[in-house]
């Protein structure tokens, strides 16, 4: 019976592309986590032949029942509303940690990343919550390899979509002042999880940040317009500091967090990338496959967020 590797978040885009890979490949039988699993996406799974357990990161004990049994262990801890909690982030940690200890886990990859704190002195929640874990993580004797993703490029359907300005363009304000972004394909990813997992020897006790471009926002911004040619796509002129006084939701950690991506600290490499799965698309190939929802988004004219 081949090894068992257990994938928290498995609903979720990123977790859910390594269970897509998982499942392509074969190699590995597979388990997914959810906190439910009457979600449509979780039923999707079910269907799939994937064993679906429910766990709450708030109970251990239903934490050891997930992992037990298995070889390998993906964990994303938070979601999308709560996990700028850092404090609670890191109890999340400790106990997904604690857990992999009791049940013998072998190979226990974390969704990383760095810390924000301490390589430009400013605070970032959703950053310095996973690197405590992060931390906590190696120091704790698990064979563990924490896998870092930078931002997505489906934020551009979704959290940073480009706001139609008066002379009928669009602005993508994400506040990189001329500095290039590494991005990556999240529903994507998965193939290079699944070659960490393959291939412990390598990646064990390692950090590895993934990416599959990395280029100046003004680049991005002309590779959209190519593909949505009808419309003009620009890069933001705001400065990070700007951004942080915004009336927006999160705008001063957001402001921090483009501030952290402009400086030599973040660690993300295409090429690692392509060493664990050479077929990682950029910035273009993405576009050329979602194209059509941005254009549907940017003519709707209806988001006023970014």
């Amino acid at each position: 019976m081949p090894n068992l590797i257990t994938v928290f978040g498995a609903t979720g885009s990123q977790a859910g592309s390594l269970v897509e890979a998982l499942l392509e490949d074969g190699s590995f039988a597979v388990r997914g986590v959810s906190r439910c699993n009457r979600s449509e996406a979780a039923i999707a799974l079910q269907a799939k032949g994937i064993e679906m357990v429910v766990a709450d990161y708030d109970e251990p004990e239903s934490l050891t029942t997930a992992m037990m049994g298995s070889y390998g262990v993906y964990a994303v801890t938070g979601n999308y509303l709560e996990k700028f909690d850092e404090e609670r982030e890191v109890l999340r940690g400790r106990a997904l940690i604690q857990a992999a200890i009791q049940c013998g886990v072998q190979h226990f990859v974390f969704s990383g990343l760095q810390s924000v704190r301490e390589a430009i002195g400013q605070p970032c929640p959703e950053f310095d919550g996973k690197a405590k874990v992060e931390n906590m993580m190696f120091k704790s004797g698990l064979r563990c390899t924490s896998v870092r993703f930078p931002v997505y490029m489906e934020n551009i359907l979704r959290d940073f979509i480009p706001v139609r300005q008066d002379d009928a363009s669009y602005v993508w304000n994400i506040p990189m002042e001329g500095k290039p972004l590494p991005m990556i394909c999240a529903s994507q990813a998965g193939q290079a999880l699944l070659a960490v997992f393959k291939k412990p020897e390598h990646y064990v006790g390692r950090r590895v940040g993934l990416a599959g471009d990395y280029r100046t926002m003004a680049e991005y911004a002309a590779i959209a317009s190519k593909h949505v040619a009808t419309l003009v796509i620009k890069a933001s002129q705001i400065t990070a500091e700007d951004f942080k006084k915004l009336d927006l939701p999160r705008a001063t950690d957001l402001g921090v967090m483009f501030q952290f991506y402009q400086t030599a600290y973040p660690e993300y490499s295409v090429d690692d990338t392509k060493r664990l799965f050479d077929q990682v698309i950029d910035f273009d190939e993405f576009m050329s496959s979602n194209a059509p929802k941005l254009l549907k988004l940017l003519e709707n004219n209806n988001y006023s967020g970014f």
